[in-house]
């Protein structure tokens, strides 16, 4: 069976309702709807930052450094967006590239006074990858300090922020030796990939690790890969990014490469040249030398030569090749509806064989309680034709690792409450496939039950806070009085707010769909919200007051999960404003 992954604003845990942020609108619901069992508040991202200078005490005469950064999600919910920022003082400048590695998941961009790294989502409990970014900093004076300050956000809602900021502090120190003379020390370490190969021969790949062990930047880095009789650079250059670091010249027999230069203790982008192996005996080997060189003077140069050496085996079996497709995400937004909901659908998925896809199509058939809406606004490289049960689209080529990604959206017909309405996805690609079993991917929506919202406006005549048997309801005319629920998706932008007649009596009811909600109460400036009363929550207001908007005082109840089915009762006390 396929795995499925789904995103969704949110899903109830079970019939019972969902707490909100205060526990007094908890024992209000629990009131109306009976005793049940309550959950935690919805779960929330947590970053936590550990700043480390390295080393932390460093030559008055200015050296480079690093400033190491460990972060490790504490939270209960996946941070999005992480974003690490690096301040830097005046004076103080990345090193080189950073001595950031080029298949690390931190993308940096680094520039003065603000360096900044990006990283991938990180789930809950989750640690980042390690960083270390080098930085050139100025002199200094013995004793004196340099301060790099660091910090981290991320665009999903925290539980604190209260870690996400770190410093880096170097003390300078006129007792430490300065080493002489400042050289730079190229090291090269070739890897095969991979070491046994095909006595047929094969594509294989050339490793290429390089790293500065001096204490002085290397300067005019040049590689040299000497391929020998029939071998050949494999695939488009050799598989070298043309927009990396790396610039190869792959047009003779001798691959040429250069490098920026590389600050002490820096390493160069990781770099693998895709070769094609001829064919040879079992237990025979082929050897690929490869030599580096730099313009600055080095310390020693005997590590600066290496080869990747092939074994042919003939034991190996060869691997199967062709295309393969698999979805990686369906994402369904929302999951409860009632007819008439519009749903959006979002479907990812990638070719991870190695081959190119040809001629990939996407079939998404529809339960027919659901209607496809026309997909007009798809674009290249995307073409689809909207059916009565669903979709036909077709994709161009995709070529190894290439993702893809189509938004679809479907209108409900009709359904019963608790009814699980299906739909699902199919790939298909003319090219011959691996068999991954991925292909398909499924899911449903579910037809949901309304759920009711209901309050009373009322004057508290004492001001006690509590609703006391002399108190009288609210004329909402009188007070100017209006009554909003507003859908508050955790982590997400508010939905629309629903307006709610308020009855002369001061009552008001409304049917919502699952969610989490807030209620928003309007009054005209002569009145206010009463204060809350701790000694027994059945009976005191449920709104108090968050703002004044020109003539109107506006009063929030905490934000609180309506699940299907259920009732949640939202009551506010009001006060006459004496002049």
């Amino acid at each position: 069976m396929p795995v499925i992954r789904f995103v969704r604003s949110s899903r109830p845990g079970g019939p019972a309702l969902r707490a909100g942020v205060a526990a007094l609108a908890l024992t209000t619901a629990a009131t109306a709807l009976g005793a049940g069992p309550v959950s935690a508040a919805p779960p929330r991202a947590d970053l936590g930052l550990t700043v480390t200078p390295d080393p932390a005490r460093v030559l008055v005469a200015g050296q480079v450094a690093g400033i190491g950064v460990d972060l490790l999600n504490h939270g209960r919910a996946t941070a999005e967006g992480v974003t690490l920022t690096f301040r830097l003082p005046q004076g103080v400048a990345p090193a080189g590239e950073g001595g950031v590695p080029s298949d690390s998941p931190w993308h940096c961009v680094l520039s003065t006074p603000v360096t900044s790294c990006t990283h991938p989502a990180l789930a809950a409990g989750a640690a980042a990858a390690p960083l270390k970014l080098q930085v050139r900093l100025p002199a200094g004076q013995d004793g004196g300090t340099l301060t790099v300050p660091v910090g981290v956000t991320t665009t999903s809602r925290e539980s604190s922020t209260a870690d996400n900021a770190g410093t880096a502090v170097f003390t300078y120190d006129a007792s430490i030796v300065v080493p002489e003379p400042e050289v730079a020390d190229l090291g090269l370490t070739v890897t095969p990939d991979p070491e046994r190969v095909l006595v047929d021969g094969q594509a294989a790949g050339v490793g290429l690790a390089l790293v500065n062990r001096g204490n002085a930047v290397a300067d005019g880095i040049n590689l040299h890969v000497r391929l020998p009789d029939g071998v050949t650079v494999a695939g488009e250059g050799g598989g070298v990014p043309a927009d990396g670091p790396w610039q190869c010249d792959v047009s003779a027999p001798v691959v040429a490469c250069t490098h920026p230069a590389l600050a002490a203790g820096e390493a160069a982008a990781a770099l693998t040249l895709g070769v094609r192996l001829p064919g040879g005996t079992d237990g025979s080997t082929i050897t690929v030398p490869v030599d580096v060189s730099t313009t600055s003077e080095e310390a020693n140069s005997g590590d600066n030569i290496g080869d990747a050496v092939f074994t042919y085996d003939a034991s190996i079996v060869p691997e199967p090749h062709g295309a393969d497709l698999r979805f990686t995400t369906l994402d369904v937004r929302p999951y409860w509806v009632v007819a008439g909901d519009t749903v959006r659908t979002t479907w990812e998925f990638e070719n991870v064989g190695d081959m190119v896809a040809e001629d990939v199509t996407m079939r998404i058939t529809l339960d027919p309680r659901l209607r496809p809406v026309a997909a007009d606004g798809v674009a290249a490289p995307w073409q689809c034709t909207t059916v009565t049960d669903g979709w036909d689209c077709r994709h161009a080529p995709m070529v190894t690792g290439e993702q893809a990604v189509i938004a679809l959206d479907f209108t409900v017909v009709g359904g019963v409450a608790g009814d699980l309405i299906p739909f699902q996805g199919v790939l298909t690609t003319a090219t011959p496939e691996l068999p991954s079993g991925a292909n398909e991917i499924g899911t449903s929506v579910e037809f949901a039950d309304t759920s009711t919202v209901h309050g009373q406006l009322w004057q508290d005549l004492d001001g006690d806070g509590r609703r006391d048997a002399e108190d009288v309801a609210v004329d909402p005319v009188a007070a100017n009085a209006s009554v909003w629920v507003v859908p508050t998706f955790a982590g997400q932008p508010n939905g629309t707010p629903i307006a709610v007649p308020v009855a002369a009596d001061g009552s008001w009811t409304v049917e919502v769909k699952p969610n989490q909600y807030r209620v928003e109460v309007r009054v005209a400036a002569t009145y206010d919200f009463t204060g809350r009363d701790a000694t027994d929550d059945a009976v005191d207001s449920d709104v108090s007051r968050y703002a004044v908007e020109g003539d109107e005082v506006i009063g929030h109840s905490v934000d609180q999960y309506v699940p299907n089915g259920s009732e949640w009762q939202v009551d506010a006390g009001l006060v006459r404003v004496t002049s």
